[in-house]
């Protein structure tokens, strides 16, 4: 059932209110401008450090420090790491170590440029009861945030930064770690053609970001993901209605935030779902009546990831004879006004 939800907490968010939770490894080039990055936008908001047994802490600025033990990662493959258990961990003990009423969740190789995303917090007050599994929605940055319409990853919104009620934020991060079965996942299935091409030696049954979405939503809700690249008609429309009801993507700038470490070019990073994206599924999914631009100016602002993805997704395409389909979907990223007059002459040419 659709319905609109008017909380008691649609007032200003006071940033003395906010626990940020700085979490991962010591950097000792990227973490005190994380750290120092924080205190300027948020001054008044309570900072605390979730780091591991023996890091060195003494030149860093915070309020509060938790050691945990490491847990290590595991194999996602033989050249990727999985470091889901440690995300884990260091996130939901500063979140219990925390008392205020608000939790920021940041990496410690990340800076805050601003607190824009404050302001975005009460404006998407629409839900389906149904999908809807927090009392509010949590913040996250669009960057990573596959779109499964155009991406083969169901369930993967970005893990890197995240903001909410600290209930709703233990809510999302408290999750049992993967089984040794769904870690060695691949060893023993048949491997779709996807994972057979481009990750023959993937083992792990899902990356971080699903790992941590899935957990979530198993909590309330049986979906239809089996693995890392299960994308059918359930998977993806799950996946937009668990997105358009208990998110909010914001663009990096929007948010307010800064990679410190270079990012790579990837080809995943083109087929992601914008802010405009995002409005877009929660009108269609929560009964929203949000107006948009006609221009995606962030679509553009990621076009120099398109020759990677282009490189990526191209072929497979034309192996199996379906080149209009993969121009109308670039053309759709692009120019979703336009892209239907050209789907006709896209299916002759591909003739």
């Amino acid at each position: 059932m659709l319905r609109k939800k008017i909380y008691w907490l649609d007032k200003s968010i006071d940033k003395s209110e906010i626990s940020v939770i700085v979490q991962g490894a010591i950097d000792n080039l990227n973490t005190p401008k994380c750290l120092h990055s924080i205190r300027k936008h948020f001054p008044e908001s309570e900072i605390i450090l979730s780091t591991w047994e023996g890091s060195n802490v003494e030149h860093l600025d915070f309020d509060k420090v938790i050691f945990n033990k490491d847990p290590g990662n595991f194999d996602m493959s033989p050249f990727e790491k999985n470091n889901v258990e440690r995300q884990i961990i260091s996130t939901v003990s500063g979140l219990l170590l925390s008392k205020r009423l608000y939790a920021l969740k940041i990496r410690s190789d990340i800076s805050l440029t601003s607190s824009g995303f404050l302001k975005y917090f009460h404006k998407f007050k629409n839900f389906d009861d149904e999908w809807h599994f927090l009392q509010q929605r949590i913040i996250i940055p669009s960057m990573v945030t596959r779109d499964p319409r155009y991406w083969e990853s169901p369930m993967c919104p970005s893990d890197w930064c995240s903001f909410g009620l600290r209930e709703d934020m233990l809510s999302l991060w408290n999750n049992n770690f993967l089984s040794e079965d769904d870690k060695n996942w691949f060893l023993d299935k048949q491997k779709p053609y996807l994972v057979t091409k481009f990750y023959p030696y993937l083992t792990a049954r899902f990356n971080p970001e699903q790992i941590i979405w899935i957990g979530f939503i198993n909590k309330f809700k049986r979906i239809h993901v089996d693995h890392m690249f299960d994308i059918n008609d359930f998977s993806v429309e799950e996946t937009l209605k668990s997105y358009a009801n208990n998110l909010i993507i914001l663009s990096e700038k929007q948010f307010g935030i800064k990679f410190l470490k270079q990012m790579r070019q990837g080809a995943d990073r083109w087929r992601i779902i914008t802010y405009i994206d995002f409005i877009k599924i929660y009108n269609k999914f929560s009964n929203g009546k949000k107006l948009y631009s006609p221009i995606n100016f962030q679509r553009f602002a990621l076009l120099k990831n398109f020759k990677t993805s282009h490189k990526r997704l191209y072929k497979k395409f034309k192996r199996e004879n379906k080149r209009h389909i993969y121009w109308s979907t670039e053309l759709t990223l692009l120019f979703p006004m336009l892209s239907k007059l050209f789907i006709p002459i896209l299916k002759k040419w591909n003739k």
